[in-house]
């Protein structure tokens, strides 16, 4: 193995993370990257209260060829307030080959931070399409935490060009914005919600709309659903971009040949424009999407409402986030022209998983597309 130095990204480590996320975009017909500007550690708040990266360095050249987090937050499980990890953003210098006993040894020092945690259960989210990572981290290696197949989690990117009209909602029912005087409403919704889904994040007055732990994110930007003055419904159109850019880095293929002619009969298409290489896609999160005893209409309604709203930003994308399980996800696909990017959601740990898996019931998964 060459000369690395093993060791957790600190300030000072800053502008290599940030270089490493810029050069190094996903392949495909549209090539991206995932970056964090204008600084690498804004960003980690939104994964967990507790975030470490380790990365790993060559010692001659002093830069970082393999990174990966691990943040932990609190959530859902069998409706109650549990810690849960998560495992993300492994980038690996492109053209590099990572040796299995480097990422052993980087599962290695996970595995002491676990040991110091109150978690031993995480979640890994792999985009379906990546064989490789799916196959490499679920081989069963030495010293790797075991993971184990969860659900399967839909990110819908609904296409925000076409205007469309309000969903009517019943006369007992109104839809309001959201203040700072309505936060505590906003909260008691979220946790009604939280508790019937498995992994739904808990939010509280020192986290939502909090500039550290959801930067970008407002009381304003929330829509209600209210019966008389209780909030029986709520969600958000979530700006990240403070803190994160999704990038278009190149065209491949057809793609690029074509690029210029797709954005020409966009219009006509009803589909987003395609960003410029070194431009990045603009789009918001629909987040904090919840209702209560998850009726319908109150979705419908949210949900539109949002759209519209994306709409008359000029978003490309309203980026959605449900898993399959999800009692609306079937709705919003139905409705919603859009790109479906489907992962694969692991739960994986260095300590007994299956039998913490066996203890789950059978709550729908709510996992927030926003914290990932």
């Amino acid at each position: 193995m060459p000369d690395l130095e093993f060791t957790l990204a600190g300030k000072a480590d800053n502008a290599d993370l940030r270089r490493l996320l810029q050069e190094n975009p996903f392949p495909g017909h549209i090539q991206v990257t995932l970056e964090r500007e204008p600084n690498f550690f804004l960003a980690a708040p939104l994964e967990g209260d507790e975030h470490q990266t380790v990365i790993v360095r060559e010692r001659t050249t002093r830069r970082i060829v393999v990174m990966v987090s691990r943040a932990v937050r609190k959530v859902y499980l069998n409706g109650q307030i549990r810690s849960l990890g998560y495992l993300s953003q492994l980038r690996i210098t492109q053209g590099y080959r990572a040796l299995p006993r480097m990422i052993i040894r980087v599962s290695q020092m996970l595995e002491e931070l676990d040991r110091l945690s109150d978690t031993h259960l995480y979640l890994v989210s792999i985009i379906e399409d990546n064989l490789p990572a799916r196959k490499f981290l679920t081989s069963g290696l030495p010293n790797m935490a075991t993971l184990r197949a969860f659900a399967r989690y839909h990110t819908l990117a609904l296409y925000t060009r076409r205007k469309r009209l309000p969903h009517p909602l019943p006369r007992n029912l109104r839809l309001v914005q959201g203040s700072v005087e309505t936060l505590p409403q906003i909260l008691k919704c979220l946790e009604r919600s939280g508790r019937r889904y498995q992994l739904a994040p808990r939010w509280t007055e020192k986290t939502l709309c909090h500039p550290e732990h959801t930067p970008g994110l407002r009381p304003h930007d929330f829509w209600l659903v209210c019966d008389a003055d209780t909030v029986v419904g709520c969600a958000a159109l979530w700006d990240q971009s403070s803190v994160k850019q999704t990038v278009v880095r190149n065209y491949t293929g057809w793609m690029g040949t074509f690029r210029p002619m797709i954005n020409s009969f966009s219009w006509l298409l009803g589909t987003p424009k395609l960003p410029a290489p070194n431009e990045p896609f603009r789009f918001g999160y629909l987040s904090h999407l919840a209702a209560d005893s998850d009726n319908p209409v109150v979705f419908s309604a949210l949900i539109r409402q949002i759209y519209c709203l994306a709409v008359a930003r000029q978003d490309s994308y309203l980026m959605l986030g449900l898993a399959e399980d999800h009692p609306h996800f079937m709705i919003a696909r139905r409705e919603y022209p859009h790109i479906d990017y489907p992962s694969q959601l692991y739960l994986a740990g260095w300590f007994e998983i299956d039998p913490q898996l066996a203890m789950l019931d059978n709550r729908p998964v709510g996992i927030e597309a926003g914290v990932l």
